[in-house]
């Protein structure tokens, strides 16, 4: 996605969640960068939608029409928006990503939310940390391979939620250990039962018709 210009961040959508514009801009560097990148927020944010609190990740979508606020709230099991067989599912579940029908699926496991790219729209670098890839070794991340840089210790892997495109192996499972952790214990932040999860999710849908008025 095209990067977001300042003037067209969608500061009256955020102030509906309670965002007001010092308080986004406030957010810091990279957290913005992330954003104005297309890529969702690296934490959970409270937020209030109706007089009620809640905690969701935030992202940007470009439309025909402008930038749109998306909000994307902690769920206490991963749905299956992509009609994805079970087994991948539990892959999923499990190593946090999965490689199938051209396309990429990764679990954000802060918010149990199944991203998906498709191969074809992935750009990988083709020289990281001043090593050269190959064009088996940009094959091989796209299929979610561990691939390790030449005359190097360091190993990487494909990482839908990096602006860089990708994140070294102790990265990646630092982040899916830690994340997995916090569901391991029942963490459902905010969405403490499944009638204000729901209360929410009617929240998201009207707030959305709303923001593209």
């Amino acid at each position: 996605m095209k990067k977001i210009s300042y003037s067209e961040i969608p500061f009256e959508q955020l102030k509906k969640v309670g965002f007001e514009e010092k308080k986004f801009m406030g957010l810091g560097k990279s957290e913005l960068e992330r954003l104005l990148a297309g890529f969702l927020s690296q934490k959970l944010y409270e937020l209030k939608v109706d007089d009620k609190s809640y905690q969701a990740k935030l992202s940007f979508e470009r439309t025909a029409t402008g930038v749109n606020l998306k909000l994307h709230p902690i769920r206490r099991e991963i749905q299956n928006d992509f009609d994805l067989k079970i087994s991948d599912i539990e892959k999923l579940k499990k190593f946090g990503y999965l490689s199938k029908y051209n396309q990429i699926y990764q679990l954000d496991r802060k918010t149990n939310e199944v991203l998906r790219v498709n191969l074809k729209d992935i750009t990988i670098p083709k020289n990281i940390n001043g090593i050269a890839l190959s064009g088996k070794e940009i094959a091989q991340l796209k299929k979610g391979n561990v691939v390790k840089l030449k005359d190097s210790n360091v190993e990487i892997k494909l990482d839908l939620d990096n602006p860089k495109g990708f994140s070294s192996k102790a990265e990646w499972e630092k982040k899916q250990e830690m994340e997995y952790d916090r569901f391991a214990h029942d963490y459902v932040g905010g969405l403490k039962t499944d009638k204000n999860r729901a209360e929410f999710q009617n929240v998201v849908k009207r707030q959305s018709n709303t923001f593209k008025r």
